[in-house]
């Protein structure tokens, strides 16, 4: 093969590759998302009595990874009725299009790039005051192409200790009822675009009261739950819109009791390299393969 031959061939080859190099992000469009976020608003108890001896809130951790490249913040713990705690917002990946403490609407699937975000506030804890508590927690995640894996969360306790005296069961006729009102809005939604991508997003939000006599009564359990995997898909549960919710523990017995408030959300990806992408790069080889057996044959003649 002559020089000026080699080169010919060379520049073919790099021609023709460059044209699937450029034709494939054209056809690269597989994307995986999901999103989970959960807003409480002026949460009250309606019936005080007796002292709430503790108090205690733990943002156990809220963190945010994509292939191994993790940002968490946490734990913390605040032991006084009336505190704030505000953890950092996380992110890997493309975060400029989200604010602090800003869950809602939630953002545009298959925009904004490659991200893993998690976040969560409490601006009020005081429950018996005409104000209520504030609460949310955020997780979201998105990826491109590639094989790769991304997830976010974070997780909650808010907890209350007290006492009940068998002088106030008595003053009340035996038993006394706790009764809970809030405004809430939940949300969780997912896409995949490809054959392989999976998402979940989940949350759960759950209010529960231990006592003596191995009392344990479950006053509310909420949780949302959506995945897909191996499909193209889309779905989405819940509301972004505030609606109003209400809950109530009675109790019968005097003794010391815990409320518990748990709640968290978690959302995790794959996305896989797109078929077609894969197949215009197998295509643009084998035409070079082609044209290189179509060169040696003629030559051959």
């Amino acid at each position: 093969m002559t020089k000026t031959t080699m080169l010919r061939t060379s520049l073919l080859a790099g021609a023709a590759l460059g044209l699937v190099m450029a034709a494939a992000p054209k056809d690269a469009h597989a994307v995986s998302y999901a999103y989970s976020a959960l807003e409480i608003q002026d949460f009250k108890a309606t019936n005080t009595f007796g002292g709430f001896s503790t108090f205690n809130f733990v943002a156990k951790q809220i963190s945010a990874d994509i292939n191994g490249t993790n940002v968490t913040d946490g734990p913390e713990t605040k032991t006084s009725a009336g505190s704030t705690i505000d953890l950092s917002q996380v992110c890997v990946g493309s975060c400029g299009s989200f604010s602090e403490n800003t869950f809602f609407p939630a953002p545009t699937p298959l925009a904004n790039g490659t991200y893993a975000v998690a976040d969560q506030y409490m601006t009020d804890s005081v429950i018996l005051d005409a104000n209520g508590g504030d609460w949310g927690a955020m997780s979201g995640v998105q990826l491109g192409d590639g094989d790769a894996v991304a997830e976010s969360g974070t997780d909650h306790q808010l907890q209350w200790d007290f006492n009940i005296t068998a002088g106030e069961l008595a003053a009340a006729g035996g038993s006394i009822t706790i009764d809970f009102s809030w405004e809430q809005r939940n949300f969780v939604e997912l896409v995949t675009t490809e054959s392989g991508d999976t998402a979940n997003a989940t949350q759960s939000f759950s209010i529960r009261v231990t006592g003596p006599e191995n009392f344990s009564q479950t006053v509310f359990d909420e949780s949302l739950n959506i995945s897909a995997g191996q499909s193209p898909a889309s779905a989405s549960t819940g509301t972004q819109t505030f609606f109003s919710n209400t809950a109530s523990a009675t109790f019968t017995t005097a003794g010391n009791y815990s409320m518990l408030f748990n709640y968290d959300v978690a959302a995790n990806a794959t996305s896989v390299p797109e078929p077609g992408t894969i197949g215009l790069l197998g295509t643009g080889l084998l035409g070079l393969g082609a044209y290189g057996m179509r060169r040696r044959n003629k030559k051959a003649a």
